[in-house]
């Protein structure tokens, strides 16, 4: 590859001046608008290498720059196409074969590397959510993900445009379609009318958990930019909707949002974690609380976080999502639901909570969930249904 060493070194400095207090990608984007003489292919070349880096977890432990590099490239050669021929060269192994599953391929670097490999690209002791294995976490750490959409309104209009357009496309789940990651939606005039919007596949599946009835009144208690309100009201649209967060700037969005898909809801701001004040229109028969967590189910496009989470930091999360809940169900009605939602893997963020929560009788868990759709890679998303009985 022309300029690959150029690219290496641009590539290991970022990495080595990264100070972890703002998000990878909006470190590189700010990177590259001070350094403009990085064309397309460089930037791409060197978001690769950097994003491979990250991904390796552990293994810059015991490896060199380009050896992190070329593990995370034979590991997931449908993610990085472009490194594989170097990658060979960086770390040449008796029969080399991309072709090969992931945990042969892992197996296989292990004995040639001498280190654990699996444990080094997940190097976490604590428990994982029911189901899940260290060997599938560390194989969605390092495959590429696609593009996932859920359509608000006129499927067939979308999906015309996009065969005009001789795109690629799958459906997933009833308003769900996958296209290929990278994929330019602002080609799309559909796009721009509001009829299709960007959400992962694990979260439009939480949808099939949302039982909202006419004239009920549903609280969204951690709204964010509004994903989980609008699948909500696309599922009955005539719930009286609340949206609420602590972040003033993002529930501005928030209501943009809403206003984009002419979906009416009243939004305010308000502190689940503080004792002042109630929030607007409580009680309510169902509540939606996709609460703070690690992200560790999403961290397939935020590596950098393997390298800042830790135990501490873990159970920090859990008692302050106890906490939400604890303070979210004075605010529900008895016999009303919340779903309990959040984007990590680790068991203490998920089932231990809601058996926390349930301990005491005054919840019943009509089920707990593990959404995640693993032959495209998806995020992954806990979600666990609970009724208020006294």
């Amino acid at each position: 590859m022309k300029y690959i060493g150029q690219h290496v070194l641009a590539a290991q400095t970022l990495a080595a001046n990264y100070s972890f207090e703002i998000p990878l990608l909006k470190y590189l984007k700010e990177y590259f608008s001070l350094h403009k003489k990085h064309g397309k292919k460089d930037r791409k070349t060197i978001r690769d290498l950097l994003f491979a880096y990250f991904k390796g977890g552990q293994l810059k432990n015991n490896l060199s720059f380009e050896q992190v590099v070329a593990s995370i490239a034979y590991l997931s050669p449908e993610g990085y196409p472009s490194l594989q021929q170097i990658a060979h060269e960086w770390l040449p192994i008796s029969g080399f074969n991309v072709d090969q599953p992931f945990e042969a391929k892992a197996e296989q670097l292990s004995s040639h590397l001498g280190i654990d490999v699996v444990n080094s690209l997940f190097p976490f002791d604590e428990p994982l959510s029911s189901g899940l294995t260290k060997v599938q976490v560390a194989q969605g750490l390092v495959k590429p993900q696609p593009l996932y959409v859920h359509i608000w309104d006129k499927t067939y209009a979308v999906t015309r445009e996009m065969d005009t357009l001789g795109w690629q496309y799958t459906a997933v789940g009833g308003k769900g379609f996958m296209l290929p990651h990278g994929t330019n939606l602002e080609q799309l005039t559909s796009h721009a009318r509001g009829l299709l919007y960007v959400q992962d596949l694990s979260s439009q599946m939480a949808q099939a958990h949302m039982h909202p009835k006419a004239g009920e009144k549903w609280w969204d208690a951690c709204c964010g930019s509004g994903g989980k309100s609008l699948l909500l009201k696309q599922k009955c649209p005539e719930v009286a909707l609340f949206g609420s967060d602590v972040r003033k700037s993002i529930l501005k969005n928030y209501q943009e949002r809403m206003a984009r898909h002419k979906v009416t809801a009243q939004a305010f701001v308000f502190d689940l974690e503080s004792t002042l004040g109630s929030p607007t229109g409580a009680p309510f028969r169902g509540i939606l609380l996709d609460v703070p967590c690690t992200g560790s189910g999403t961290w397939n496009h935020h590596p950098e976080m393997l390298h800042v989470v830790d135990y501490p930091i873990i159970m920090s999360f859990a008692s302050k999502q106890l906490h939400m809940v604890d303070a979210a169900l004075g605010y529900l009605e008895t016999g009303g639901e919340l779903l309990y939602m959040t984007c990590s893997l680790f068991a203490a963020e998920n089932e231990e909570v809601v058996a926390q929560v349930c301990a005491n009788g005054q919840m019943e868990l009509l089920g707990q969930y593990h959404l995640h759709h693993a032959a495209s890679n998806s995020n992954h998303l806990f979600a666990a249904r609970l009724r208020k009985l006294a």
